[in-house]
């Protein structure tokens, strides 16, 4: 991911140098097309950022941490949206981790850090509503 592009002998750019601007248009575009209704187009955009902040943070954990963090608070937000709570837990999960870590240096992370613990708070009341609708189905 991190390889250069060249020209003859001559290295361009390295393909770090687009990585986040592709991260930030994918966030984008998972926004986009969850309110346009395409939960599995929404996700797939989401997972593919995450992905990237994931490469990303070879080159800086210090800069990258933070959108990583963000962006996996917003996949578990699209897999809670596409019914995929288990997914959107463990994505929710490691997002609370990250910005855990990193509330302890800024009091934007700490909203933030708030922010991922509310919504775990939500997707956990939801399955556990889902799992007892379901058993009560079941019955």
């Amino acid at each position: 991911m991190i390889g250069a592009i060249t020209v003859g002998t001559f290295p361009l750019l390295s393909s770090a140098h687009f990585a986040p601007t592709v991260a930030k248009d994918l966030r984008h575009q998972s926004e986009l097309l969850s309110q346009a209704g395409d939960q599995a187009g929404a996700v797939a955009a989401s997972r593919r950022a995450v992905d990237i902040y994931r490469g990303l943070l070879r080159v800086s954990r210090m800069q990258y941490e933070p959108k990583l963090a963000a962006s996996l608070h917003e996949l578990s937000v699209r897999l809670s949206g596409a019914g995929d709570g288990a997914g959107a837990l463990a994505a929710i999960h490691e997002a609370v981790d990250l910005r855990r870590h990193l509330a302890r240096y800024s009091t934007r992370d700490a909203a933030s850090f708030q922010q991922s613990l509310a919504l775990l708070s939500q997707i956990e009341t939801n399955e556990a509503s889902r799992i007892k609708t379901a058993e009560n189905t079941a019955r």
